[in-house]
């Protein structure tokens, strides 16, 4: 049986525990590289490590990517993650970002091998990915740009 004058403790110390779990936002600092890790006539391997700051207490998981892919201003498609992937709390650190992407319209041979071996291809992904802190989740615009090296 609760008494009513625990009721306001529990609802004080419920408000105390909400302000120190306070999300801050994760910023990418910077995009270091982009390597083409591999192709095949589905898609193109990637590996992206960009620079994060994570000023929150806990880790953020980020999931479900919903990218869209350019080379030098050609959609080429969109990008799943390879694996999943942490954000370590408290932390500015380097993560490294294996994705997938998957080729639409025709074979990557079709659209445009040339692109590749060019001057310093340009690729770019615009779109959203989940974040998500223990049960809270959320969707994060994002668009990150760098030359590609192979």
């Amino acid at each position: 049986m609760v008494r009513w004058s625990a009721v306001p403790m529990l609802l004080m110390g419920m408000a105390s525990l909400a302000g120190c779990t306070a999300y801050r936002e994760v910023t990418v600092d910077s995009v270091e590289n982009v390597r083409l890790a591999g192709m095949d006539a589905q898609g193109m391997a990637l590996r992206v490590d960009v620079r994060v700051n994570n000023p929150n207490r806990y880790r953020i998981r980020v999931h479900e990517p919903e990218l869209d892919l350019y080379l030098n201003d050609t959609r080429i498609g969109t990008a799943v993650l390879d694996t999943p992937l942490t954000v370590p709390a408290q932390s500015t650190s380097t993560v490294r970002i294996p994705l997938h992407a998957r080729v639409e319209g025709g074979p990557l041979l079709v659209m445009g091998l040339g692109m590749l071996l060019g001057d310093r291809p340009v690729l770019r992904a615009e779109g959203t990915v989940g974040a998500r802190a223990g049960l809270v989740r959320k969707r994060v615009p994002i668009r990150l740009e760098a030359p590609l090296q192979r």
